[in-house]
Parts: structure tokens; C-alpha cells; sequence
């Protein structure tokens, strides 16, 4: 029996930026979860809540186009800027949905950007032997 030859995830631009986006809202989830926990342990004030949710959606978006533009090879910055682009779609669909949401273009354009970097450095960076083709 030889092996079957199946297509990668990894050729199809869509399927790609969607799992790497949903990655990326599941390191803001984590992360989100991780600085709550912290606010109510470590500090008893909530003064520094607004900080760690910038990190935390910053650094979601950032993964999830580092991991696209690792395993894609090409068009980290476009890719990168739509990973961020989708993640701030469902973070403001889950906003409206609780009643909380407001027009934020400053959260845009930071997830934009992070993602834009994230791609970057995720095309640019070396990968490991069990990735390389």
C-alpha cells in the first residue's frame, strides 16, 4: 500500500487564515483568562483591567498571523493584517452580542497591525526540519 497523497491546510488560503485565526482567539481567551486570574490574585484593584486586554487581543492576533505566515511562506503582511481583521470581527460580534460594544477603530488598527507584524516575522523566520519541504 502507498501512502495517499492528500492536500495541506496549508495550500489554502482561507482554510489557513481561519485556523490560524481561531488559534489566535484561543491565545486571547487564554490570555484574558490568565490576567483575570492575575487581577483578582496578585492586585486588588482593577486599575491596570483595560492594559491586560490590549495585551491580550494584541497578542492573539499577533500568534495567529506568526503561525499563518510560518507555515504559508508568502504574504505575511496581507495575510497577517487578515488574521487580525477576523479576530477583531468576532471579538466585536461577541461585544454587541453582551451589550458592551462601542466603535473602536484604535482596537482595529492595533490588530491590524499586530497581525501585519505577526505575518512578518512569521515569513522571515527560519523554520524547523520537520517543516521544511
Amino acid at each position: 500500500m502507498h501512502r495517499q497523497k492528500r492536500r495541506s491546510i496549508w495550500k489554502s488560503r482561507i482554510k489557513s487564515i481561519v485556523l490560524c485565526s481561531s488559534v489566535g482567539l484561543a491565545v486571547t481567551f487564554l490570555s484574558t483568562v490568565f490576567f483575570t486570574a492575575f487581577i483578582y490574585i496578585a492586585m486588588d484593584d482593577m486599575s491596570l483591567g483595560n492594559v491586560f486586554a490590549v495585551i491580550s487581543s494584541t497578542s492573539g492576533a499577533y500568534v495567529s498571523a506568526y503561525i499563518c505566515g510560518k507555515h504559508r511562506r508568502k504574504n505575511g503582511i496581507a495575510e497577517g493584517t487578515a488574521c487580525g481583521l477576523i479576530i477583531y470581527a468576532v471579538l466585536s460580534t461577541a461585544a454587541i452580542a453582551s451589550g458592551m460594544w462601542t466603535v473602536n477603530i484604535k482596537m482595529l488598527l492595533r490588530l491590524a497591525a499586530a497581525g501585519a507584524v505577526g505575518g512578518v516575522v512569521g515569513v522571515n523566520s527560519k523554520r524547523p526540519e520537520w517543516l521544511r519541504d
